[in-house]
């Protein structure tokens, strides 16, 4: 046994310094190389293999792929944070406050921080209606000590509510007992909610699992293995600004970019590259 781990981990050394080995000879071919290649100048190579100080930063630089799949994973939450600023404030919806169950997350494993509230309110609203239905000068649960107890006809001729009217109903009930909130089974307090809220923590996690990271999946795919997005040297990205532009189609693009550089219209493609080049 003692003779068999010995191997086992001999071969484990190995097999991690054949990966080193490995990534060692991918990052001077395919990182270092080309960047040193194209450099015309030590502090233009620096540039290039700076990854973190932005202000240190080529235009063409290359960001390390955590920081491009960070980037990705940001913009979506931004987008989301976007969303949710803009929607407007809610602030009573008597269906939500009958029945808040429906902002739970229905999907398996899922249990936000008020879902367990949720299913408290929507029983005791649910239960206090159809008693204030059934035996409106009953005494409300939780009023015992205010006078001996408080009927629901008492509250509604208070404040001139038709028990009857499920919308006013409700609107009686937050003021009366939910605002102020009921205990739940250990003797922690739980405060109804008037409406649901423009975001729940369900909702976030369902859009990091159902949108973000599908995407962060899909952009590490593109990167494959590679710890470092792509380069791209001047003369790619003088092709690509080029890219579909005939100066003698008369193409209009075509003299949006000599103006942008401040060129004669005489000027050559060829001399257009070479310029956005140097």
């Amino acid at each position: 046994e003692a003779v068999e781990l010995l191997t086992n981990s001999e071969s484990e050394i190995n097999r991690i310094y054949t990966i080193e080995d490995e990534f060692r000879n991918r990052f001077i071919d395919e990182y270092i190389k080309p960047r040193f290649d194209q450099s015309k100048s030590m502090d233009e190579f620096i540039s290039y293999l700076d990854t973190l100080d932005e202000d240190e930063q080529n235009v063409f630089q290359t960001q390390d792929a955590m920081t491009a799949l960070k980037n990705v994973a940001s913009a979506h939450a931004a987008a989301k944070l976007s969303q949710i600023q803009a929607m407007p404030d809610q602030t009573f919806d008597y269906e939500f406050y009958f029945d808040p169950t429906t902002a739970i997350d229905p999907r398996e494993g899922f249990e936000g921080p008020r879902d367990n509230d949720y299913r408290k309110q929507a029983e005791r609203v649910q239960a206090d209606y159809a008693a204030a239905l059934a035996n409106p000068d009953a005494i409300i649960e939780g009023t015992e000590d205010i006078d001996g107890g408080i009927t629901w006809n008492q509250y509604a001729y208070y404040y001139g509510v038709d028990l009857k009217n499920k919308e006013q109903f409700a609107r009686l009930h937050y003021d009366a007992i939910g605002k102020t909130g009921i205990k739940d089974e250990n003797g922690n307090p739980i405060i109804f909610d008037p409406a649901k809220d423009v975001t729940s923590v369900a909702d976030i996690k369902g859009y990091i699992v159902d949108t973000v990271i599908p995407k962060v999946s899909e952009a590490k795919l593109d990167l494959g293995d590679a710890s470092f997005s792509q380069f791209t040297t001047p003369a790619e990205f003088a092709d690509h600004l080029l890219e579909g532009i005939d100066p003698t189609e008369n193409n209009p693009e075509w003299k949006e970019i000599l103006d942008q550089f401040g060129l004669d219209i005489e000027t050559s493609l060829d001399e257009l590259k070479e310029y956005i080049i140097d």
